[in-house]
């Protein structure tokens, strides 16, 4: 095990980490220009050129990476994924050529049992089991190959969602708490209660501003969230032809 950060690791962990904590900071400053004034962000001493900072986005990235697999685990239904349909001739992953070859290529390779292949265009299950046996192969593989440089894009890209679907969810909240706001302090001026001061931050520019970062980080996590579907598709059919022989594990 090497003491070096690895491309996976950065595109991985890092970039998520990194995006997670601009992310909070946006809505930090947004929510409180006041908050973020404080913090030294660059040149000596600043946070970004700090091994804190890359501390803190491998934390973040971990944190991000485990929210992104239980999200996706919990949101789409097994029998959609992938690596699931990789191996159904309707699946839209490989060609019909293209299965053949896979199919003849991990019966030969001992990853495809003969009781099995029958049981490939019906039975989600076997897809599954074939595919993690695969997986299994690619994972062992050179850090360089395209079963494990399409897996890495395929976290980043969740990953990147991920954080972006939670930008948009904290500035939405924020939003509706803005909103309340308003209300009561409407409500305090109409009935001369007083009882309300109207918030520093009832503002149509402050609230424009927010209104802005909440679009673009749910614009940003739905093409993400597309992204990430070509992804998958990309890093299933390279797992399969690398553990099939079509293309080496090592290309």
């Amino acid at each position: 095990m090497t003491d070096k950060l690895t491309t996976f690791d950065v595109l991985m962990y890092v970039v998520p980490g990194a995006a997670l904590w601009t992310v909070l900071g946006l809505v930090a400053w947004w929510h409180d220009p006041s908050s973020m004034a404080e913090i030294p962000l660059l040149g000596d001493g600043g946070l970004l050129a700090s091994v804190l900072f890359l501390l803190m986005c491998l934390v973040g990235g971990l944190v991000v990476q485990a929210a992104a697999l239980t999200l996706d685990r919990r949101l789409r239904p097994k029998a959609s994924l992938p690596w699931v349909r990789a191996l159904d001739p309707e699946g839209g992953v490989l060609t019909a050529e293209e299965r053949a070859e896979v199919v003849h290529g991990l019966l030969a390779r001992g990853l495809l049992r003969d009781t099995e292949q029958d049981a490939l265009t019906h039975d989600p299950a076997i897809r599954r089991l074939v595919f993690l046996r695969a997986r299994d192969v690619a994972d062992n593989a050179e850090p360089g190959s395209r079963a494990r440089i399409a897996r890495m894009y395929s976290l980043l890209t969740r990953g990147l969602a991920t954080v972006s679907a939670l930008g948009a969810t904290l500035l939405a909240v924020r939003a509706l708490l803005w909103v309340l706001g308003g209300v009561l302090w409407l409500a305090g001026t109409v009935l001369s209660l007083g009882f309300w001061d109207a918030p520093w931050w009832f503002a149509w520019p402050h609230v424009g501003s927010g209104l802005l970062l909440g679009v673009s980080f749910a614009g940003i996590a739905a093409l993400l969230a597309d992204r990430t579907q070509h992804t998958d598709r990309g890093h299933a059919r390279a797992v399969l032809r690398g553990a099939a022989g079509i293309g080496r594990i090592e290309d």
